[in-house]
C-alpha cells in the first residue's frame, strides 16, 4: 500500500478535481492526503472506477483537507472523517 500527500493549493475548479482524480493512478498512489483544497462544501463521492474520495470544506478560504482512496485499498477503509479545516482523520484495516 502507497500513501502520499499532496498540496494542491486549491481544487475550486471542476477541472482542478478531474485532474486530482487521475493524477494517484498516473503515479500508483493507493492514497492521497491532500491538503489546501479550499473547497467551498464538504463532498464524499464515490467515482465510477470504485475510488472512493471525502473532501473537506476550508473555512474562510483557508485549508481543506481530502483523501483519495484507489479501489485496490477501498475494502480496507473502516472509517474517514474531516474533523477540522485542517484534519482528518482516514482509519484503515492492515494486514500483519
Amino acid at each position: 500500500m502507497n500513501l502520499g500527500t499532496y498540496n494542491v493549493r486549491t481544487l475550486n475548479s471542476e477541472a482542478a478535481l478531474s485532474f486530482m482524480f487521475d493524477e494517484p493512478h498516473n503515479i500508483k498512489i493507493d492514497i492521497v492526503a491532500v491538503c489546501e483544497t479550499r473547497r467551498r462544501k464538504d463532498m464524499s463521492v464515490k467515482w465510477s472506477d470504485g475510488s472512493e474520495v471525502m473532501l473537506g470544506a476550508a473555512k474562510n478560504g483557508v485549508g481543506g483537507v481530502d483523501f483519495i482512496v484507489l479501489p485496490s485499498v477501498t475494502s480496507r477503509i473502516i472509517s474517514m472523517e474531516i474533523v477540522s479545516h485542517r484534519l482528518a482523520i482516514l482509519n484503515l484495516k492492515i494486514e500483519k
